[in-house]
């Protein structure tokens, strides 16, 4: 998917590819929100704890990129654009692990 995103810094629009990582009953639903990960094409992220590496071509993306796993956020449905492509169950489990591992509660001593 593509998100519209302000930059309320800024005065301009931009286009920014995300994955999709709410479940499709909750997609299909009439909560007007999704809860999404933005996309980096600095490969670098990709050594980020939790972070998923996309080659180019997966999911249709036209270059390679990096699904960051610590910045997901919710937005409304009205500002995804177009969708890109589908990604694979492996890729998307290794990313719902991502996620788990930046939310997972540990025990303080």
């Amino acid at each position: 998917m593509y998100l519209r995103i302000h930059f309320t810094h800024q005065s301009w629009e931009s286009l920014r590819p995300c994955v999709v990582v709410q479940n499709d009953a909750l997609n299909q639903s009439q909560i007007g929100t999704v809860i999404v990960c933005p996309l980096t094409t600095n490969l670098r992220r990709a050594k980020a704890i939790g972070n998923v590496l996309l080659n180019e071509g997966e999911g249709n993306l036209p270059e390679s990129s990096v699904v960051n796993v610590s910045q997901v956020f919710t937005v409304d449905k009205r500002l995804l654009t177009e969708s890109i492509g589908r990604l694979s169950q492996e890729k998307i489990k290794l990313i719902i692990q991502g996620i788990k591992l930046v939310i997972e509660h540990q025990e303080l001593e």
